[in-house]
């Protein structure tokens, strides 16, 4: 594909070019995956005056790109390279006079359902398409429909904004500028500084201040996992640089996980989607990252057991007690690479041991970075990057044989992140239908004798 491209380009010179191409999403790729991504190829994209848009959605990307013929060649090698998508696929790559997307460095456009799980639902810079433009589920992204969604970005990218098509019936796609989310960022920053200020000194006497400060800026328990995240890795860098002791962070980590527990401590849900075991890595102290992921998981409607071994046999041993088919590995953010070894033991052992079920066993931190064959080839099903993102991860794993999906609600996760079970013509049969008939015959024979 890179050869066939440079040598069209080659044949084009310097003149604008415009290229447009699909391809399929890896597995595990995320929708903050997909933003991040975004983020990175705008800076790139002004330096090499290459603007476009991207469309993704169902797990398939959709491309526009145009600018000088070497630029674009640049990018699409590098895009044929990326194995964060597969079956990349040029469906045009023509001279133009000029650009259809000239204010766009590279602009995102996602479902509406997307958009409203990232919290950017009712976001000013938000605009949406009507269900016309979508693709149907039978051809996704269908050639008519490639061609009217890019004159709609166009119109958008000169108009600067739409109304929102009040026929939509919630099957929209939702356009939204990335100022927003750096917005968002850049108070998140800000907020992290000052969080990070009053974990450094003294912790345990300033209790009251750190709980004010994540009451307001993190009502969620995902948004706690957030803030956490960003002040790891300040700490981190100051501890490397020797900056912080030590002792410094532990407090840090002890502060966090009281005010963690005052303020985010959740029961078990009473119809769950299903059982979790959450736990830190064997034997190490900071277990602040498993606290969090058994919080946001109890948050988003799982019953979790969060446990602190000292060993891989007391997990072993915990796990076959409690029988549950999904473990979750949290190892501390703020420790070395030293204990990296002994949680790919730790997964070698739960594989090992006959007398466990199967278990899905997804793996975080650093660890939660490796590609998808890296961590089958290490034991596990699945990593999540960031510990916000472990709901949804856990979602797509547990889902079609852990959750609870034997009751008469619908599931509540995002279609975007669970199975497609749902409460169907097979099921009312066989579990709903008998008890109304039976309750109907109880009462025809009330009746008679009465």
């Amino acid at each position: 594909m890179a050869k066939e491209l440079k040598a069209d380009v080659a044949m084009a010179g310097s003149e604008l070019i415009s290229c447009c191409y699909r391809s399929i999403a890896a597995p595990d790729l995320t929708v903050r995956d997909v933003l991040d991504i975004v983020e990175a190829s705008q800076v790139r994209n002004a330096e090499m005056q290459i603007t476009g848009a991207l469309l993704f959605a169902g797990g398939h990307f959709l491309q526009w790109l145009e600018g000088p013929a070497d630029a674009v060649a640049g990018i699409m090698g590098y895009i044929g390279r990326d194995n964060r998508h597969h079956h990349v696929e040029i469906l045009s790559h023509e001279p133009i006079t000029e650009r259809r997307f000239a204010d766009w460095h590279m602009q995102l456009s996602c479902p509406e359902t997307d958009s409203r799980f990232l919290g950017l639902a009712g976001c000013e810079n938000v605009v949406t398409v009507g269900r016309s433009l979508l693709p149907d589920d039978t051809n996704i992204l269908a050639i008519d429909r490639i061609l009217a969604l890019r004159r709609f970005l166009a119109d958008v990218c000169a108009a600067r904004g739409l109304a929102r098509d009040p026929d939509s019936d919630g099957r929209t796609l939702a356009i939204f500028s990335m100022r927003g989310r750096a917005a968002q960022r850049e108070a998140r920053a800000e907020v992290s500084a000052r969080l990070a200020d009053m974990l450094l000194a003294n912790p345990l006497s300033r209790l009251s201040d750190i709980e004010s400060l994540l009451r307001a800026h993190a009502p969620a328990a995902s948004d706690f996992a957030q803030l956490y995240e960003t002040c790891a890795e300040r700490m981190r860098r100051q501890l490397a640089e020797d900056r912080i002791s030590a002792l410094q962070v532990t407090l840090a980590a002890s502060a966090l996980q009281m005010v963690l527990r005052r303020i985010h401590h959740l029961p078990d849900p009473q119809k769950s989607h299903g059982a979790v075991t959450v736990t830190a890595a064997p034997g190490r102290k900071p277990i602040l990252e498993a606290a969090i992921a058994g919080e946001m998981l109890r948050a988003a409607g799982w019953s979790t057991s969060v446990i602190h071994p000292e060993s891989s046999r007391e997990l072993l041993d915990r796990l076959k007690v409690t029988r549950t088919a999904t473990l979750v590995i949290a190892p501390s953010l703020l420790e070395d690479t030293d204990h990296d070894g002994d949680i790919f033991r730790l997964i070698a052992d739960v594989r090992a041991e006959a007398d466990l079920p199967a278990q899905r066993i997804l793996v975080g931190g650093r660890l939660g970075r490796m590609t998808p064959s890296m961590l089958r080839e290490a034991g596990a099903d699945a990593g999540f990057r960031h510990l916000s993102d472990l709901a949804g991860c856990v979602a797509r794993v547990a889902c079609p044989q852990n959750a609870d999906c034997c009751s008469m609600r619908a599931c509540r996760m995002p279609s975007m992140q669970c199975c497609d079970k749902r409460i169907n013509s097979d099921f009312l049969l066989a579990n709903v239908m008998p008890s109304v008939l039976s309750r109907m015959s109880a009462r025809q024979d009330r009746r008679r004798s009465a």
